[in-house]
C-alpha cells in the first residue's frame, strides 16, 4: 500500500488523486550488470502535478522508503472530458545513474586497498553512500602524469569485477556497494549476528554500521507472490586466469598472471576459462580472487531471480 509520494519536496495528497506506481530495484540475473532503480508514476486528477526534470521523487509504502532518486522524464496529456483530466506520467532513476557524470582518477591513485579506492571514488559523488568493499586486496597505484581519468559509474564496476563485489542504490537513496562476503552487512544490522569472521575483516567502527533498519510485514491477504528459481550452465566458470600489474618503484615493477582450476567441473561439463585482467597489485591477492571465482562458479547453482508482490 503506497502511503506517501512526495516529488520535488512536496507531498502529494493522495485522496484527491488516482496513481498507478511500479518500482523496480537491482536486476533479475546476477551475470548482469548492475542497473540504477528506477520507478514509473501515472497520476490522474484535475490538475497536473508541479514536477521538475531532476526533482527528487520518494514513495514510501507502509510507511517505509521504496523508493528515493531523480525525475528523467514528464509527459503530460489530458482526458477528453469536461472537464478536462490531466494524466501526468513520470520516470525517475534512482541515484546510482547520476554516477556517470561524477569523474574520478584526475589526480591518480595512491595504493589503495579495494575499500580505500571506493570510499575516494564515492565521496567524491556527494551522495550518501555505504562502503562494504574488502580490504583484502591492493589495488596498485597511477602518479598524477600517468592519470586514465573516467567516470565514477564506470570504474566502480571494474573494482566490483576485479574484488568480486556488487554495487546499486537502496531504497533510501544511497549508493551501496558491497564485497562478496560482506553482502548485506552495510545495509542490514541484524545481518551481523550471523558472521563468524573476525572484527578485522571489515575495519569499521560499530557506529559505522546502521543501528536501525526497520521492516514491515505485509499482509498474506493482501499480496501475490510469485518465487522464479532458476538454473543455468552459463554462468559456470572453472579455468580462470587474473593478471595484474604491480606499478613500478622500490624494484616491484612487472606484470604477473595465475590461474585456478577446477578439474572435477572441467570433466563434468567441459572447460569453461575466463581470463580477467585487473588493476590487483600483488599475485597472492590475484589467486584468492581466481580460487573466490572458482568457488562461487565452478557448479551450477539455483538462483532466485526475481520475486514478483503484486498488491490487491
Amino acid at each position: 500500500m503506497i502511503t506517501e509520494i512526495s516529488l520535488g519536496g512536496t507531498v502529494l495528497d493522495l485522496d484527491t488523486i488516482e496513481y498507478n506506481v511500479g518500482i523496480q530495484h537491482g536486476r533479475s540475473d546476477v551475470t548482469s550488470t548492475p542497473q540504477s532503480s528506477n520507478a514509473q508514476i501515472t497520476i490522474r486528477g484535475p490538475v497536473g502535478v508541479d514536477a521538475e526534470i531532476t526533482d527528487e521523487l520518494i514513495i514510501k509504502a507502509y510507511g517505509q522508503r521504496r523508493f528515493t532518486g531523480e525525475i528523467s522524464d514528464i509527459t503530460i496529456t489530458h482526458l477528453s472530458s469536461e472537464p478536462p483530466v490531466a494524466l501526468t506520467t513520470i520516470i525517475a532513476m534512482g541515484y546510482l545513474s547520476t554516477l556517470g557524470m561524477v569523474q574520478v582518477g584526475v589526480d591518480g591513485w595512491s595504493n589503495q586497498t579495494a575499500r580505500q579506492r571506493v570510499e575516494e571514488i564515492l565521496a567524491a559523488t556527494g551522495l550518501p553512500y555505504a562502503n562494504g568493499a574488502t580490504t583484502d586486496i591492493t589495488f596498485h597505484g597511477l602518479s598524477t602524469g600517468n592519470a586514465e581519468p573516467t567516470d565514477a559509474l564506470s570504474y566502480l564496476a571494474g573494482i566490483a569485477e576485479w574484488s568480486g563485489a556488487t554495487y546499486f542504490d537502496d531504497p533510501d537513496g544511497r549508493i551501496v556497494f558491497e564485497s562478496y562476503g560482506a553482502r548485506g552487512i552495510t545495509t542490514f544490522a541484524g545481518t551481523w549476528s550471523n558472521n563468524i569472521g573476525p572484527w578485522s575483516d571489515y575495519d569499521q567502527t560499530w557506529d559505522s554500521f546502521p543501528i536501525d533498519r526497520s521492516a514491515e510485514t505485509l499482509p498474506s491477504d493482501a499480496v501475490i507472490y510469485t518465487p522464479t528459481w532458476s538454473r543455468t550452465r552459463q554462468s559456470i566458470v572453472n579455468d580462470v586466469t587474473v593478471l595484474g600489474h604491480v606499478s613500478s618503484g622500490g624494484g616491484h615493477g612487472g606484470d604477473w598472471e595465475v590461474t585456478v582450476t577446477d578439474s572435477a567441473s572441467i570433466a563434468a561439463y567441459g572447460r569453461r576459462a575466463y581470463r580477467l585482467q585487473t588493476e590487483i597489485r600483488y599475485e597472492a591477492d590475484g589467486t584468492d580472487r581466481a580460487g573466490s571465482i572458482i568457488t562461487a562458479q565452478a557448479n551450477p547453482l539455483w538462483s532466485l531471480g526475481q520475486i514478483s508482490i503484486i498488491m490487491s
